[in-house]
């Protein structure tokens, strides 16, 4: 308890600081360069934040664990292809054109849905719109969590 209020104290007596125009900077920042920041507090202590939880995509992708729980807005027939299984890694997949999406599984995962076997993709119908959002829940399993559109079985992955 003692150290939440120290570090609150220390937090205020930075807000305040900024707040009087001794700093010119930004206080904090967290992310991945100077046009991709995450969360920003200001000079003058106001919070920005929640910028890059989604991604245009314009070619094949494949994710990373680190991109967990963003958006990809695809623009393209693309293939979109999951990192490896690790329980609760979560996408958001969206065709933005009248282009088919494949979503492929890593070598030795399955997407689970209906006629899918081990290491099939998952193919949009190519309507603008369809959108398909995978949660990893078991070991070399991706589930469905949620569909727009018509998604079909797209054969074995290249």
């Amino acid at each position: 308890m003692k150290k939440l209020f120290i570090c609150s104290l220390v937090l205020m007596a930075a807000l305040l600081f900024a707040h009087q125009g001794f700093c010119a900077a930004n206080l904090f920042s967290v992310g991945h360069g100077d046009n991709d920041n995450l969360v920003v507090i200001t000079s003058t202590g106001i919070v920005e934040g929640a910028r890059g939880d989604y991604k245009v995509v314009a070619t094949e992708d494949t994710l990373t664990a680190e991109e967990s729980g963003i958006t990809l807005i695809v623009n393209g027939t693309y293939d979109v292809n999951l990192p490896a299984d690790s329980l609760g890694l979560e996408y958001t997949i969206v065709a933005a054109s009248t282009a088919t999406v494949s979503v492929a599984p890593a070598e030795g995962d399955s997407i689970i849905y209906l006629t899918l076997d081990a290491g099939d993709e998952l193919d949009s119908a190519g309507a603008a719109g369809d959108s398909v959002t995978l949660i990893c829940g078991a070991s070399n399993s991706w589930y469905i969590k949620s569909m727009t559109g018509s998604w079909t079985d797209g054969g074995t992955a290249d």
